[in-house]
């Protein structure tokens, strides 16, 4: 059985920034306009052998409405579930209201429900009729608080939830990060038994799906460095004064290709962890100086405690800064800092090349090297 999730609520909840991040797609359309999901989407994720469905739903839009007109077709509790299926095969139900229907039908099929809400609005009685509507269709549920700005108002979201889901959680669309994403789909194994075997093989696959990315970041980590780290800039000259004009181009050459290698290596690492159009920039590090400081480890993620390696000497220290520098800029972003913690990890200290070009400007990016005669860096 492939389990099937609606992921439902007010129109501009963050819904579908819900579905995109659970179903880690970014091709799912997100606006802050409000209405953006006009009609019923399902996703078919695949991770390996494992599959389930994402539905992407219209928000309700006369809820109060669609709520009067069930308790009219429902004299009691055990006739909701008929009334609810009557209302969406009903004509007039369909003209009057299209949103509820659409996003009442995936559900009526068998869809578990995902209810999104914003916890940075105040609640307001008026999402009790939605609330009341998807409790009449007997479905599994779990309430989402998505904090699109803020937290300001999470406790009484929580508070209200709690009397119509039986698993509330806070899930910030943007910044939730993967083990939270596992956990909704463990959590709905405790409420739909029926699904448990299903629920534990998509699980297991995205758990495997993340170590081989993490494996994959860490490798073209390390090609970006050794990349980095080799590069060479030279070109042969007839004296010093040609080498003191020639300077400034290859310099400027040196970085150039420095920029280019981080930028193909920064849009394979988007690729690999799925992000088809992420807008990113690789910007500068505002750091001067000595970067062995210890002060300035945060930068990179480092504990300045917990290093199981000796401090460089001075001289040392000036030949590792560029080496060093790339780490740094590699690191802000976040996957990078996954692979850097495996290729650091302690009693692996990976190899410092001695990198000229901090202090004298040399035009070579890496000793050690064979100084040759009539070239800028022999001169230099």
């Amino acid at each position: 059985m492939t389990p099937v999730f609606a992921v439902v609520g007010h129109p501009n909840k963050g819904k579908s920034s819900i579905v995109s991040t659970i179903a880690q797609n970014d091709n799912i359309a997100i606006s802050p306009r409000s209405g953006t999901t006009r009609e019923t989407q399902s996703y078919d994720i695949s991770i390996g052998a494992a599959r389930y469905t994402l539905v992407d739903t219209p928000g309700f839009q006369r809820p109060s409405r669609a709520l009067a007109w069930l308790q009219e077709h429902a004299p009691s509790a055990e006739r909701r579930r008929d009334a609810v299926r009557q209302f969406i095969d009903d004509p007039q139900c369909r003209q009057q209201f299209p949103e509820e229907v659409m996003l009442l039908k995936p559900i009526m099929e068998g869809a578990a429900i995902l209810y999104v809400v914003d916890g940075s609005r105040p609640y307001g009685a008026e999402y009790e009729a939605e609330m009341e509507i998807l409790r009449w269709t007997g479905q599994a549920s779990m309430a989402l608080i998505n904090p699109i700005e803020n937290e300001d108002h999470v406790q009484d979201w929580q508070q209200a939830l709690g009397q119509y889901f039986k698993i509330v959680r806070v899930f910030n669309a943007m910044q939730a990060d993967f083990e939270k994403v596992v956990a909704i789909l463990e959590a709905f194994s405790h409420i739909r038994e029926e699904w448990q075997t299903a629920l534990a093989d998509i699980v297991g696959a995205y758990r495997g799906q993340r170590a081989s990315q993490l494996r994959e970041s860490a490798s073209l980590l390390a090609e970006l460095l050794t990349r980095l780290c080799t590069h060479q800039v030279s070109q042969k000259v007839l004296s010093r004064s040609q080498a003191d004009g020639l300077k400034p181009i290859l310099e400027k050459k040196y970085f150039d290709d420095m920029r280019r290698l981080e930028h193909r290596h920064h849009e394979s690492l988007k690729r690999i962890y799925q992000y088809h159009h992420l807008e990113s920039t690789i910007d500068e590090l505002p750091l001067e100086g000595n970067l062995f400081d210890t002060e300035k480890w945060i930068v990179w993620g480092l504990n300045p405690t917990s290093s199981p390696w000796p401090p460089p000497s001075p001289a040392r220290q000036r030949e590792r800064r560029w080496t060093l520098h790339w780490l740094a800029a590699a690191s802000c972003w976040a996957p990078w800092v996954a692979a850097c913690s495996v290729l650091a990890a302690p009693g692996s200290a990976p190899t410092a090349y001695p990198v000229s070009g901090c202090r004298d400007y040399r035009l070579a990016a890496m000793k050690p090297m064979r100084v040759r005669s009539r070239t800028v860096t022999s001169l230099m």
